[in-house]
């Protein structure tokens, strides 16, 4: 799952999101016991299935957590002050990221 954006698919198996992610899948599983606003869906095994909308949580939260180093209270905390419907700059960052590759492709194919 090189490109989040060109994945066609709906649900993405935790396995490669966690990949994506690079953190393992209890990492996953615990930010799903944490985080209130996570509920990825699972299917009749009980597999996590995960949504872009997902996926952009988990950058929110690995973000606060492992790049600011909020400890997990406190970033709940600022994610339950969040507009859900406010923009997320993590999704404006993927989408400035499309462009970017965009013009790359764009300026080597002149």
């Amino acid at each position: 799952m090189a490109d989040l954006q060109e994945d066609k698919r709906l649900y993405i198996p935790i396995k490669e999101v966690a990949a994506y992610m690079g953190v393992n899948t209890s990492t996953l599983r615990y930010w799903e016991k944490q985080f209130d606003q996570l509920n990825p869906r699972k299917n009749g095994k009980g597999d996590r299935l995960y949504t872009k909308k997902d996926i952009l949580l988990l950058k929110n939260i690995y973000n606060l957590v492992k790049e600011q180093g909020y400890k997990i209270e406190a970033a709940k905390n600022i994610l339950s002050k969040r507009k859900p419907d406010g923009p997320d700059k993590y999704a404006l960052i993927e989408k400035l990221e499309d462009v970017k590759a965009f013009l790359r492709t764009l300026r080597k194919s002149l």
